[in-house]
C-alpha cells in the first residue's frame, strides 16, 4: 500500500536551462506525459519559458524551474531521489531555489530543500511532526555526503 500525500511547491532555476540541453525523452518534460490515472511517471516537471534576455528571434525556450507535476493525491515514493537525479544532471551549472512541501494522509508535513555546501548541492528533508508541531531536520553524515536524508521510522 503505501502512504498517500500531496505536494506543493517548486523550485527556481538560476541560469535558465536552456531547452536543448534537456533530454528529448526526459520524463521531466510535461509535454512526453499521455494522461494516465495513475499520475505521471515523475513528481516534478520543468516549468519551460521563453528567454527573451537573447537576440535570437523567435525568443528560444528555457526551463526556469521545476514545478508538481500534478494536482492532488498521490503514493508517497521517490522525490528525494528524483531531486537528487536532477542536481547530479544539472545542478553543477544551476542553482536549484524554493523547497516542496508534502502533506500526508496522517497529517505530516515534510519540506523537501536544496541546499549548497563545499561538496557541492545536497536535498535536505524537514519533517513537523503532527502531533506536536515540531520540524526534525535529518544531518548528513560523512560517508554520505552526497545524500543527508535519511527516512525516519514510522
Amino acid at each position: 500500500m503505501g502512504i498517500h500525500s500531496s505536494l506543493e511547491g517548486g523550485f527556481t532555476l538560476t541560469p535558465p536551462i536552456p531547452l536543448h540541453k534537456i533530454p528529448a525523452d526526459s520524463p521531466h518534460l510535461a509535454a512526453n506525459h499521455r494522461p494516465d490515472p495513475l499520475g505521471p511517471p515523475v513528481d516534478l516537471v520543468f516549468a519551460i519559458a521563453p528567454d527573451y534576455d537573447t537576440d535570437t528571434a523567435p525568443a528560444a525556450e528555457v526551463a526556469i524551474g521545476l514545478d508538481i507535476a500534478y494536482e492532488g493525491g498521490r503514493k508517497s515514493g521517490r522525490l528525494v531521489g528524483e531531486i537528487e537525479e536532477l542536481l547530479a544532471a544539472y545542478g553543477t551549472a544551476h542553482i536549484f531555489t524554493g523547497e516542496v512541501i508534502e502533506h500526508d494522509e496522517d497529517g505530516g508535513v515534510t519540506y523537501y530543500q536544496v541546499r549548497y555546501d563545499p561538496n557541492g548541492p545536497v536535498v535536505s528533508m524537514e519533517e513537523e511532526d503532527p502531533e506536536d508541531g515540531e520540524a526534525e531536520e535529518d544531518e548528513g553524515c560523512e560517508e554520505h555526503r552526497s545524500r543527508i536524508v535519511r527516512l525516519h521510522a514510522a
